[in-house]
């Protein structure tokens, strides 16, 4: 549940940028949506709860667990679409990039015509508890990517009022 306070700088936020901008909680082996941007609603809503390797929040998740292999139990990387790594070698490289940059992308992963980018929700050296995503055409994503720093700024402010 998003607090009142968390909800007006969400607000704050989504005024700041023309792309969607979700909050997205981290559970343990999956992800729960805490705040859909209502003027650009999330697209491929069951796959970006299931499929972790595919979802830029999911790939955010899947980089601060130990090892992301274990979700492997539930069966093999499913290709969503032409670009979805499916091969554990390529997103291992992935999830190494992410911890490397401090934020997750995935472009046309979950679903044609579609990126995003998330940084972590949560408190200094503690794993992040949730994602602040940023969502928009494909075309855009050296957009989306020059703001990500703007979103962990965002994501900082967030965190002591959703945690």
């Amino acid at each position: 549940m998003v607090t009142t306070s968390a909800r007006g700088a969400i607000e704050d936020a989504r005024a700041s940028v023309r792309f969607g901008v979700h909050v997205l909680e981290f559970r343990e082996l999956s992800l729960a949506v805490a705040d859909e941007d209502a003027d650009r609603p999330l697209r491929a809503r069951a796959s970006l709860t299931r499929w972790l390797h595919a979802s830029a929040a999911g790939k955010l998740l899947l980089s601060q667990l130990p090892d992301w292999r274990v979700m492997r139990r539930r069966g093999p990387l499913v290709q969503l679409t032409p670009q979805t790594i499916v091969l554990p070698d390529q997103l291992d490289a992935e999830l190494n990039a992410i911890r490397d940059r401090g934020y997750s992308t995935a472009v046309n992963e979950l679903e044609d015509d579609l990126a995003c980018i998330a940084v972590g929700i949560g408190h200094e050296a503690q794993p992040a508890r949730a994602a602040l995503c940023l969502s928009g055409p494909p075309g855009r994503i050296s957009a989306l990517a020059g703001l990500s720093s703007w979103a962990g700024d965002a994501a900082k402010i967030l965190a002591p009022l959703l945690y």
